[in-house]
């Protein structure tokens, strides 16, 4: 049986720092909403389900206008509230962020702040997701090799809960630069 996919929010910034109305504010309005399509690439391929009021949102509402920043800020709160776990992806915390993680903290959800420096840094997700579906693959072989063995292992079943897990080990390990090859190439700052 599949394990149950998490419900992950992704909190990242949607407004631009740079001054509204220049093409740099468009120009960074754009860069923001694209990484948020990226990270949610990123909670889609470790098997969960990415919940994002920016994406959401920016379909009927402008975040230029206060009243539907509010409006939007309030839509986050709710899928927040409805998520099992809260992944941070920025070094800068907005207004909004702040609402939603302190909401998450009050809630008892899990906060996970995860280090993405650079497009580096989603490679190196993306490079050990490949390894990980590789090593499902090769594991796939070995079974229908020992499916026409008449000698089987019964231990089998415990082996996909442990591949599951190096994976989401090694993927943790490299997003927060923890001993792994696979670290951020700033050195995680």
């Amino acid at each position: 049986m599949d394990k149950k996919s998490k419900r992950i929010y992704i909190a990242s910034p949607i407004r631009p720092v740079s001054e509204a109305g220049t093409k740099e504010y468009d120009e960074e309005l754009k860069e923001n909403i694209d990484n948020v399509k990226e990270y949610c690439k990123m909670v889609t391929a470790a098997g969960n389900t990415p919940l994002s009021s920016i994406l959401l949102c920016k379909e009927f509402l402008n975040e230029d206008d206060p009243e539907d920043r509010d409006k939007g800020m309030q839509i986050g709160l709710d899928l927040v509230s409805v998520s099992d776990e809260v992944w941070v992806f920025s070094n800068r915390i907005t207004e909004g962020m702040a609402a939603e993680i302190r909401l998450a903290t009050e809630l008892g959800i899990p906060v996970r702040i995860i280090k993405i420096i650079d497009e580096h840094d989603i490679d190196v997700f993306f490079s050990l997701l490949d390894e990980f579906e590789n090593a499902e693959k090769d594991k796939e072989t070995d079974e229908i090799e020992a499916d026409t063995d008449p000698v089987s292992d019964e231990d089998d079943e415990d082996d996909d809960d442990d591949s599951e897990f190096d994976f989401a080990e090694k993927l943790l390990k490299a997003l927060f630069n923890e001993g792994s090859d696979h670290g951020t190439k700033n050195g995680g700052k």
